[in-house]
Formats: C-alpha cells, sequence, structure tokens
C-alpha cells in the first residue's frame, strides 16, 4: 500500500506542478501587460512592475491551486483509465475506498499549506503591494514638480509653483493657481505636500490664504487657512491604499460581524475547502467511467470550478454591499458542493458493499 501512496502521490503531484506552471505563465503574461500600461500611464513606477507582480503572486496561486488540484485528479485518473491501470488496481483488490484515502491525505496536506497562503501569506503581500502602489501614486505627481518653475497639475487649469522641496516631498513657499469656469483661486501657503488618500491624490497645503475671484473679478473673496486640500486625481481604488483583502486575518476577526470583513473571512476559508473538495470529486468522476479516455472529465470538470467559484465570489460581493444574508447563501454553496462530492463518493463506494 506505500508503494501504491507514494506512486499516486508522486503522480499526482507532478502533474499538480505541471499545471499550475502552464497556468502561471498565463497569468503572468497578461498582468505584466496590465502592469506595463500602468507605467506608461504614470499610475506606477517603471521600476515598480516587477516587484508588484512578484508580491501578487500568492493571490494569483490561491485562485490556481484549487484549479490545479482538481485538474490535476482528473488527469491522472484520467490517464490511469486510459492504460487500464485503474481496472488493474481495482481488480487487485485495492477498491476506491482505499484510493479515496490515498488521495484524501495528499488533499489535506496541499489544503493545509493552500489555507496558510491564503490566510497568512498573501494579504501579507497584498498589504506591501498596495503600499509600494500608493507611494508611486505619490511620486509620480511629485516626480513632474520642478521647484522654482511653474508645474502644471493633473485634470488642467491648475498651476503649481514651489520655491523649494526637501528630499522627504515637502514644498516650501507654495503658489497654486486654479481656474475653473468664471472662478480664479489663488493660494500661497507656507509649506505643502502630496499623499494618496482613500484612492484619491491629494495636495495639502498648510498655513496660507485662498483668494477667490468670480464673475471676472466682480467678487472677491479671502480666506486664511492652517490646512487645505486638493484633490490632483482619483486613483485606482483596486490598488492605492490598504483594502480588505490586505487586511491580517485577525484584524479582519477583530471587526467582526461587519459584512464586507466577514465575506473576506469566508473567501480565505473557502479556498482551501474548496481544493479538497474538488480533488476528492475528481477521484469520484473517474469512478464512475473507469474506461474512458484521458480528457472526457477535463471540461465538466473546469465548468464546475468556475461555477462553484463564480458563487462564492457572487456571494462574497454582496457581503461587502453590506448584505449580511450573503453568508448564508456562501454557506449554502459549500453545503451543497459537499453534499453532491459526498453522495458522489458514496455511490462508487455502494457496489463494494
Amino acid at each position: 500500500m506505500r508503494l501504491i501512496d507514494k506512486s499516486l502521490h508522486r503522480e499526482i503531484l507532478s502533474v499538480f506542478l505541471a499545471v499550475i506552471l502552464v497556468l502561471l505563465i498565463v497569468i503572468i503574461t497578461t498582468q505584466l501587460a496590465k502592469y506595463l500600461a500602468w507605467a506608461a500611464a504614470g499610475k506606477i513606477s517603471p521600476n515598480s512592475v516587477f516587484s508588484i507582480l512578484g508580491l501578487k503572486l500568492p493571490s494569483y496561486l490561491i485562485m490556481l491551486v484549487p484549479l490545479g488540484m482538481f485538474l490535476a485528479t482528473l488527469l491522472v485518473f484520467g490517464r490511469l483509465s486510459q492504460d487500464r491501470e485503474l481496472v488493474v488496481l481495482l481488480a487487485s483488490g485495492i477498491g476506491f475506498d482505499k484510493i479515496y484515502l490515498i488521495v484524501l491525505k495528499l488533499a489535506l496536506g496541499l489544503g493545509i499549506g493552500l489555507g496558510l497562503l491564503s490566510l497568512f501569506v498573501s494579504p501579507l503581500a497584498e498589504h506591501q503591494s498596495n503600499l509600494i502602489q500608493k507611494t508611486d501614486a505619490e511620486l509620480g505627481v511629485l516626480e513632474g514638480i520642478l521647484p522654482g518653475k511653474f508645474n502644471e497639475l493633473p485634470g488642467g487649469n491648475r498651476v503649481l509653483y514651489a520655491e523649494t522641496i526637501d528630499p522627504d516631498g515637502i514644498m516650501h513657499n507654495v503658489f497654486v493657481k486654479i481656474k475653473s469656469n468664471k472662478t480664479l483661486h489663488i493660494l500661497k501657503a507656507d509649506s505643502g505636500e502630496i499623499k494618496t488618500e482613500d484612492g484619491y491624490t491629494v495636495l495639502t497645503l498648510h498655513d496660507g490664504t485662498r483668494n477667490t475671484s468670480k464673475n471676472n473679478n466682480l467678487e472677491l473673496s479671502i480666506v486664511e487657512y492652517k490646512s487645505h486640500g486638493i484633490v490632483l486625481a482619483k486613483s485606482d481604488t483596486s490598488t492605492i491604499g490598504r483594502n480588505v483583502e490586505g487586511m491580517p486575518t485577525i484584524e479582519l476577526i477583530r471587526n467582526l460581524p461587519e459584512p464586507r470583513y466577514l465575506g473576506e473571512i469566508l473567501w480565505r476559508t473557502s479556498i482551501p475547502l474548496m481544493g479538497v473538495v474538488l480533488m476528492m470529486l475528481g477521484v469520484a468522476f473517474s469512478s464512475y467511467t473507469p474506461r474512458s479516455s484521458k480528457y472526457s472529465s477535463l471540461l465538466p470538470g473546469v465548468v464546475i470550478y468556475f461555477i462553484y467559484l463564480s458563487l462564492i465570489k457572487t456571494f462574497k460581493s454582496e457581503l461587502e454591499a453590506g448584505n449580511i444574508y450573503g453568508s448564508l447563501s456562501l454557506g449554502a454553496v459549500h453545503v451543497t458542493i459537499v453534499s453532491f462530492t459526498v453522495w458522489a463518493i458514496w455511490r462508487s463506494l455502494k457496489p463494494l458493499k
């Protein structure tokens, strides 16, 4: 039995790694094109493209590993069926009950690793990625500002002048001109800085005055301020700031039962469960067609995976929107798939009794 255990585990793992590698190359290629486009548009620094891509790998893997586990099981047992090795195993007294136990050991091991990746590694990497993109969003505007010269700001009709700029980005003796319709704003400040807050790139001025003229200078107002913010640009909310995906799992638990935090926790715990369940379902598929071709189960397997994943994502979105009943729907999805898998396994073992 140990020899069969090692043989099955080795074959499933080798196919699993090959599938993951192929899927990962496809994902990285498409995502690299996206990040290069962002770099060209000035959303991120060109030097940060590969750093962000590397930090995104755990997020890609938690999506690909369950599919890889499912496809690897289908491919391995499809080959065993095609080469009649599965029939030989069954004729030798090694029934599907023992095969299920062998695969379950591997599925649980991969599931534990996937759980660690989903619960701890991926949020940390996502947080670091967000920090890099937030910094790039701030520096992207700041790098285009030259001290001692008039600089056009994003959005048009806005000009900024800073006498000096410190290495940490603090500007001194700042002048800003903003023109919109028939209104002209002239702002002066002792200092200013550009930061990204909640997805917005903001110029914050300190200790200054704002002169506003309307209707061709017929109306004039002067206001003194300690701090004044000007929104320069709205950044992509999926790339700026610390979103829910980048929060540690412990912090999410502390914020329960708020729906969006609950949705993220359920999402992270759903990933390893999905991988284990689909892997066992892959074995159950092979038990019904022991003489089928190698690829006969791939198409229905991929369809089941994407339906499963789409339903989880849909009800996660419901929770993020504030609908607490989305958790019940998400639980119902898992109960349905697990029940179907248990039924399929029971059906395959029934003739053995």
